[in-house]
């Protein structure tokens, strides 16, 4: 089953993850809960061919655990988290648990080749988490100038993280990431006009995620945050629901929850 997901630029393929995802509840009173993989892969759905597409490089190997991949803007490449698989084999949750402080993910990409469905050849790092950070959930502004990705202490789920940023790293030149300083930025999305980014936070309350939009100006500067506005301004605090990833269209969504429903159902 795929996880985490993300369309390529020409509509033809997406992208996802495959994870068995463990949720561990702390003891400690100031947190609330971890979530991690005991396995994860990657692989490209071609919605023409109904085929799935895999590369040995990334996939098919116990030794790292991949997730959260995305297309590049041109849809040449594909970014993903990933971390070395702390245990010798293929974990159990009560195997992995002892090391969910010691898991940092990289960010990585591979090449991608439309015209034939194929992935490439050769792996680059993109940030070295270095044991001492972890790198989740990258997106690619859509004009392919900007690389966002969210840094927090550990792990791969950084919605429970109150430490988590987000990053900006111009992609021509990766050497001075831009740090957003916002308080628990998370999952998160580019307008077509790559002008603003919309990211879930619990900044609020620490208990449940809100939208949050920001500015992104041309030298990668941002903006305060505006929580995204309701009709009714009192709906946020009674509202007893997680926004979780958000993403920004250019135009109003065609279907709705139900024609979804019906979907699922038949």
């Amino acid at each position: 089953g795929t996880v985490y997901g993300n369309w390529h630029p020409s509509g033809r393929y997406g992208v996802f993850s495959t994870n068995k995802i463990i949720p561990a509840f702390h003891s400690d009173p100031a947190k609330r809960l971890e979530v991690y993989d005991t396995r994860s892969d990657l692989c490209v759905a071609d919605f023409e061919t109904g085929e799935t597409i895999t590369s040995p490089l990334v996939t098919l190997t116990q030794a790292e655990l991949e997730t959260f991949p995305c297309f590049s803007a041109d849809g040449n490449y594909i970014y993903y988290c990933s971390a070395p698989n702390p245990c010798d084999t293929i974990p159990s949750a009560s195997d992995m648990q002892p090391h969910i402080g010691q898991l940092h993910y990289n960010l990585k990409r591979i090449g991608f080749e439309a015209s034939s469905g194929t992935f490439g050849s050769n792996i680059e790092t993109i940030v070295d988490a270095e044991g001492a950070l972890s790198v989740n959930f990258p997106r690619c502004s859509p004009d392919g100038r900007w690389l966002s990705y969210v840094k927090s202490s550990n792990g791969t789920f950084p919605i429970w993280h109150m430490e988590s940023r987000i990053m900006l790293q111009d992609i021509d030149n990766p050497s001075s990431p831009i740090d957003s300083t916002l308080v628990h930025a998370t999952y998160h999305s580019w307008s077509h006009n790559s002008k603003w980014i919309a990211f879930a936070s619990k900044q609020y309350d620490t208990q449940y995620s809100r939208i949050y939009l920001i500015h992104v100006d041309a030298e990668g500067h941002f903006s305060e945050p505006l929580c995204l506005p309701q009709a009714d301004p009192s709906h946020d605090d009674m509202n007893l629901r997680s926004y979780n990833i958000p993403d920004l269209a250019p135009m109003p969504v065609p279907f709705g929850h139900d024609d979804v429903k019906r979907l699922m159902e038949n």
